[in-house]
Protein backbone atom coordinates (compact mmCIF):
# COMPACT_ATOMS: atom_id res chain seq x y z
CA UNK A 1 0.00 0.00 0.00
CA UNK A 2 1.19 3.29 -1.20
CA UNK A 3 0.97 6.46 1.07
CA UNK A 4 -0.86 9.72 -0.49
CA UNK A 5 0.73 12.44 -1.24
CA UNK A 6 -0.77 14.27 2.00
CA UNK A 7 0.26 11.66 4.10
CA UNK A 8 4.14 11.65 2.89
CA UNK A 9 3.94 15.64 3.13
CA UNK A 10 2.76 15.33 6.63
CA UNK A 11 5.20 12.93 7.83
CA UNK A 12 8.11 15.01 5.86
CA UNK A 13 6.59 18.17 8.46
CA UNK A 14 6.62 16.07 11.58
CA UNK A 15 10.08 14.71 11.11
CA UNK A 16 11.45 18.31 10.45
CA UNK A 17 9.91 20.38 13.70
CA UNK A 18 11.01 16.51 15.43
CA UNK A 19 14.85 17.07 14.39
CA UNK A 20 14.93 20.67 14.96
CA UNK A 21 14.12 22.08 11.95
CA UNK A 22 12.08 25.10 11.62
CA UNK A 23 9.26 25.48 7.99
CA UNK A 24 9.39 28.70 6.95
CA UNK A 25 7.37 28.40 3.73
CA UNK A 26 3.67 28.61 4.40
CA UNK A 27 1.61 25.86 5.60
CA UNK A 28 0.59 23.23 2.35
CA UNK A 29 2.81 24.95 0.46
CA UNK A 30 5.23 22.91 -1.81
CA UNK A 31 7.90 23.03 -1.91
CA UNK A 32 8.49 22.39 2.02
CA UNK A 33 10.95 24.86 2.72
CA UNK A 34 13.21 24.67 6.26
CA UNK A 35 15.72 25.73 8.09
CA UNK A 36 18.52 24.14 9.80
CA UNK A 37 21.77 25.08 12.19
CA UNK A 38 24.98 24.32 10.02
CA UNK A 39 26.17 21.44 11.86
CA UNK A 40 22.56 19.95 11.82
CA UNK A 41 21.88 16.23 10.61
CA UNK A 42 18.63 16.77 10.05
CA UNK A 43 19.28 16.85 5.92
CA UNK A 44 21.16 14.18 5.75
CA UNK A 45 19.03 11.71 8.12
CA UNK A 46 15.79 12.91 5.97
CA UNK A 47 17.71 12.28 2.40
CA UNK A 48 18.75 8.35 4.24
CA UNK A 49 15.10 8.16 5.36
CA UNK A 50 13.65 9.10 1.85
CA UNK A 51 16.02 6.29 0.06
CA UNK A 52 14.85 3.77 2.68
CA UNK A 53 11.66 4.18 1.86
CA UNK A 54 12.10 4.30 -1.08
CA UNK A 55 9.53 7.59 -1.56
CA UNK A 56 9.39 8.43 -5.61
CA UNK A 57 8.80 11.77 -6.33
CA UNK A 58 10.59 13.32 -2.99
CA UNK A 59 13.70 14.97 -3.15
CA UNK A 60 15.74 17.05 -0.97
CA UNK A 61 17.94 20.23 -1.99
CA UNK A 62 20.06 22.81 -0.70
CA UNK A 63 18.76 26.70 -1.24
CA UNK A 64 21.57 28.32 0.63
CA UNK A 65 22.64 29.84 3.72
CA UNK A 66 20.74 32.91 5.72
CA UNK A 67 21.97 34.80 7.98
CA UNK A 68 18.42 35.07 10.61
CA UNK A 69 17.94 36.50 13.77
CA UNK A 70 16.97 34.39 16.54
CA UNK A 71 16.54 35.00 20.33
CA UNK A 72 18.87 32.46 21.47
CA UNK A 73 22.01 33.29 19.57
CA UNK A 74 24.26 32.94 22.74
CA UNK A 75 23.90 32.45 26.40
CA UNK A 76 25.87 33.93 29.51
CA UNK A 77 26.19 32.00 32.55
CA UNK A 78 26.52 34.55 35.90
CA UNK A 79 27.36 32.65 38.89
CA UNK A 80 26.86 34.09 42.32
CA UNK A 81 26.97 33.29 46.22
CA UNK A 82 23.97 33.63 48.77
CA UNK A 83 24.72 32.35 52.23
CA UNK A 84 27.44 30.09 50.73
CA UNK A 85 25.70 28.34 48.19
CA UNK A 86 26.07 28.99 44.46
CA UNK A 87 24.02 29.72 42.13
CA UNK A 88 23.61 30.30 38.37
CA UNK A 89 21.93 31.70 35.97
CA UNK A 90 21.77 31.52 31.96
CA UNK A 91 20.95 34.61 30.52
CA UNK A 92 19.71 34.19 26.67
CA UNK A 93 21.26 36.95 24.33
CA UNK A 94 19.67 37.71 20.94
CA UNK A 95 22.33 37.94 17.84
CA UNK A 96 22.66 36.42 14.52
CA UNK A 97 23.48 32.99 13.30
CA UNK A 98 23.92 31.19 10.37
CA UNK A 99 21.60 28.89 8.97
CA UNK A 100 21.21 26.06 5.79
CA UNK A 101 18.01 26.38 4.31
CA UNK A 102 16.55 23.52 2.33
CA UNK A 103 13.56 22.80 -0.18
CA UNK A 104 11.68 19.13 0.03
CA UNK A 105 9.69 18.86 -3.45
CA UNK A 106 6.93 16.33 -2.97
CA UNK A 107 5.76 15.75 -6.57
Amino acid sequence: MTKSREQIYNDLVYAIRRGGGKIVSPLDALPIIFEVHLASTLPQDLAFAIDQKKLDGVEISLIGTERVLTPFAATETHSERHFGQEHRRVVPHAGFTDMHRYGLWVE
